[in-house]
């Protein structure tokens, strides 16, 4: 699976400069990891490009929030520890950093929000793979008096029941 196709490319516009900075610190893979991991979650199945691209655009729009949410953790990390600007003077060095980390985080939970919203519309968009039917007894044919059970209205009364007078609800 190469890094192309509508999925990517939503998620790709989701993130932006992240995105290219991860895709520069990290390798392709990572990426490929996380796209194959969206869509065999949500859609049983790995897509090329071809694939993706002949989703209906509410499925493509979800998965690509998937894929980011899946980012996002790696994404904060990377943030975290880059300097955006130093200064020094003398024997002093100053480093600031923007705190790119709480913006994701933010963005994490919008993201959130956005697929609870997603989900209704999208659930019966998404193909969910029948589970296998477990073995289950045959249907007998109807002419076969001897395989109904007799009605139980028909049926002679036991007679009355009487409870064990030294029963006491416990175990011997």
């Amino acid at each position: 699976m190469a890094l192309t196709g509508a999925i990517y490319d939503y998620a790709k516009d989701e993130l932006g400069v992240t995105w290219d900075a991860l895709l520069r610190d990290r390798d392709e893979q990572f990426f490929v990891r996380r796209l194959t991991y969206v869509t065999q979650r949500y859609l049983h199945a790995t897509l090329d490009e071809t694939a993706q691209d002949a989703l209906n655009v509410l499925v493509q729009v979800y998965l690509a929030k998937r894929l980011v949410l899946q980012i996002i953790t790696p994404a904060i990390d990377y943030w975290s520890k880059q300097a955006l600007d130093l200064q020094a003077t003398g024997r002093s060095e100053v480093k600031s950093y923007k705190d790119r980390a709480a913006d994701l985080k933010d963005l994490r939970e919008q993201l959130l929000a956005d697929v609870a919203d997603l989900e209704e519309e999208v659930g019966p968009l998404i193909p969910v793979p029948r589970p296998k039917q477990p073995d289950v007894p045959a249907v007998r044919d109807i002419a076969d008096a001897a395989a109904f059970t007799p009605d139980p209205n028909l049926m002679d009364p036991v007679g009355d029941i009487t409870l064990n007078p030294n029963y006491t609800g416990g175990t011997t």
